[in-house]
């Protein structure tokens, strides 16, 4: 009976343990813009959301992170350190995670300087099997652009691939775009992107 009892515990103790591990666990989220300014000394990144800069976001660079994250291994294999892109003007996508005050960078996924376009519009259907997303923009055009498994999007949950991606319609999306083949191949989808 005494057996029983201290398995009981030890058992109880390994799943606390565990989901106490799950809950410190880092969110990473993903944005994607130009880079607008590189400062070694701060060990800071400026990064412009997309083709029509606004706000910009800063995100300090760290070479090793001390707090555990949860980052796509998929996701992970296409990346570069932060402090490898030197030069403005450059598009990248910067895996991050924020403690409230700070957005910390993980890696970027260095995009080049394009050429690229940028779609703003609310989702009208989204297609898994087909690999494509129809948004609406502001004038009623209707644009499909596809989708690879070199898409990245942010989620609410954070970044996923693009094939992970399960946006909903009328969600406002901004989608970074380049021409491959004929067609409109998404680079990157913000799905948390607000107008």
């Amino acid at each position: 009976m005494l057996r029983e009892v201290l398995k009981a515990w030890v058992f109880a103790g390994c799943i606390s343990f565990a989901i106490t591990g799950a809950l410190a666990q880092q969110v990473v989220h993903a944005f994607g813009g130009i880079v607008s300014e590189v400062n070694p000394r701060a060990r800071t990144i400026t990064v412009a959301p997309g083709i029509r800069p606004q706000k910009q976001n800063t995100f300090k660079d760290i070479a090793i992170s001390k707090s555990p994250v949860l980052l796509d291994k998929k996701v992970r294999d296409d990346t570069v350190p932060v402090d490898t892109v030197k030069e403005q003007g450059t598009y990248v996508i910067v895996y991050y995670f924020s403690d409230g005050t700070a957005m910390t960078a993980l890696a970027l996924r260095n995009l080049g300087r394009g050429p690229f376009t940028e779609a703003v519009g609310t989702v009208v259907r989204f297609e898994g099997r087909e690999h494509s997303i129809l948004i609406r923009d502001k004038s009623g055009a209707v644009q499909s652009f596809k989708i690879s498994p070199d898409t990245i999007a942010e989620s609410s949950n954070g970044v996923v691939e693009g094939f992970k991606f399960e946006p909903e319609k009328g969600d406002l999306v901004r989608i970074t775009v380049a021409e491959a083949n004929g067609s409109a191949a998404a680079l990157f989808i913000d799905g948390c992107f607000v107008d």
